[in-house]
């Protein structure tokens, strides 16, 4: 905080010098400082405030020490250089100088001091740092969404990062579904490589923080430095699941045990995704030893959402019918009759088909109907059948029908 407002009042002096004697000024380094950028060559400082007849002269000194390489560029000259310092280059047009610094940035970083002068009007001295900027893109992040403890967890890889100041910060920005923007400190984790004889670091920039409770599309954008001028960002998107499905298979040796799926709903999934188990298990893979065990219809259980916030959703694994009955009249029954028969489908989950079938006539005959769920009574006259015709009910499982069925028989008896 003392250098802060060291620097401010050393500003305002210079700013009341300028007032005063229209003193010069570098156009970059309005704070007493400018980061030269290893991406970019040459680095141009601007110097401005003095007449076209002025001589300008920039002084470029060792901090601590009182030398300096001084480059002068009269009024009648458009290039200057310093014949002990190579890689550096003054330009003027009319009443603006500019100093080009050509190379090496690091070896002025830290350890220099630049000033623009008109005279013995020197400009506030500006102290030169470079940065390498990383290179970082959005194909580099990635996030974790967890359900359990409803937390998102992000990280992105840097290479090339480099700050003579030895700063290196991290940041995550979340904004989306209409909330306001949260921002989030990162942790960096960095390693130290050598390339072409120069430091540089490569490591990752992470954070974890808690997901939104509001349903819709986020994007979480990077801001690091020393980073790309274009931010990286990833998005997720908070939504609601359905109900979830069980899944056993369709063809099952009875002398093996039998492996059924608590999963999340194909529709609507859910983002991120909820935790499931078959309930009283604490998995969502169940192992039954013995058909007959099926009937026990366990529940798969989903969970979802914040802490204190949970939806809990819950489905039946799929089992029956139980029973297949077909209600008929009593007695005999006489030719003409008319004979409406209804089959009763009990205890299916989720529900069951229906198939009527007979001996009497083939594909013919009127109750022959595709399978389906809605059509369960089958209406007929009597005509001039033999005794002992029949009429068959099947219903089956709409999960598993080949596994899951029963059916009913009647027996036509004329009089």
């Amino acid at each position: 905080m003392r250098r802060y407002e060291s620097l401010l009042f050393t500003l305002f002096l210079w700013m009341v010098v300028a007032s005063v004697k229209g003193a010069a000024n570098i156009t970059e380094c309005p704070l007493g400082g400018v980061m030269l950028r290893e991406d970019r060559y040459p680095a141009i400082l601007t110097c401005q405030g003095f007449s076209d007849t002025d001589t300008v002269t920039w002084s470029v000194k060792a901090k601590g020490t009182l030398d300096k390489n001084l480059i002068s560029c009269r009024p009648n000259q458009s290039f200057s250089y310093n014949s002990s310092e190579r890689d550096l280059l003054v330009g003027r047009t009319g009443n603006v100088s500019q100093l080009y610094i050509l190379n090496e940035y690091r070896l002025r970083a830290g350890r220099a001091s630049i000033q623009c002068s008109i005279g013995t009007g020197n400009t506030m001295p500006c102290d030169v740092e470079a940065v390498n900027p990383a290179s970082m893109t959005s194909s580099d992040c990635q996030l974790v969404m967890r359900n359990d403890d409803w937390t998102v967890l992000g990280n992105c890889s840097f290479v090339g990062a480099y700050s003579t100041q030895d700063i290196y910060t991290c940041s995550w920005h979340q904004q989306g579904a209409g909330q306001p923007s949260v921002e989030t400190a990162g942790g960096i984790n960095k390693t130290k490589i050598v390339k072409n004889q120069a430091e540089y670091y490569n490591g990752m920039c992470s954070f974890t923080s808690s997901l939104p409770t509001v349903e819709g599309d986020y994007s979480y954008t990077v801001d690091f430095f020393p980073g790309p001028d274009t931010k990286p960002s990833v998005g997720v998107t908070i939504q609601r699941p359905g109900l979830p499905v069980t899944r056993c298979p369709e063809l099952i040796n009875t002398t093996e045990n039998i492996h059924c799926h608590c999963l999340p709903n194909p529709t609507t999934p859910g983002s991120p995704l909820p935790t499931l188990q078959w309930r009283g298990l604490g998995s969502s893979e169940r192992v039954i030893p013995d058909i007959t065990a099926l009937n026990i219809a366990p529940l798969c259980q989903l969970t979802w959402g914040p802490p204190g916030q949970q939806v809990e959703l819950s489905t039946k694994l799929a089992d029956g019918p139980e029973r297949v009955f077909i209600i008929r009249p009593g007695g005999s029954l006489v030719v003409g009759e008319v004979l409406p028969l209804v089959c009763s489908v009990s205890n299916a989950y989720p529900d069951a088909t229906v198939k009527w079938t007979s001996t009497m006539s083939g594909n013919s005959y009127p109750c022959d109907e595709p399978e389906t769920t809605s059509t369960r009574s089958c209406t007929f006259t009597v005509q001039n059948f033999h005794n002992r015709e029949s009429v068959t009910c099947t219903g089956r499982n709409t999960e598993y029908p080949e596994r899951l069925f029963g059916s009913d028989t009647y027996e036509i008896l004329l009089a």
